[in-house]
């Protein structure tokens, strides 16, 4: 395996429900605990690729901080001209 291989390999850009503070206040209701969320509540993706599912769920969640990382500059290059050209301000 080369040396730069997550730098090198362009993730595809993908959508995962369970991720979605819903999904996850449901699972966490279902399970007696308090469903995490909020006005004030933030949102952090870790290996983000593009930031398309960030991006979705910053839309879908206006009242929500999102974060994404990823160690692929390309990828979070990405994610800023999606973010900037869709006008969410609560995505990072």
């Amino acid at each position: 395996m080369p040396q730069d291989y997550l730098r090198s390999v362009a993730y595809p850009a993908r959508f995962h429900r369970e991720q979605a503070p819903t999904w996850l206040g449901a699972v966490a209701a279902a399970l007696g605990h308090r469903a995490p969320g909020g006005v004030d509540s933030r949102w952090c993706e870790i290996g983000c690729g593009q930031g398309f599912g960030a991006a979705i769920l910053a839309a879908a969640n206006p009242r929500m901080r999102f974060t994404g990382i990823d160690v692929n500059p390309d990828h979070i290059a990405m994610a800023r001209t999606r973010a900037e050209m869709a006008g969410l301000d609560n995505l990072q």
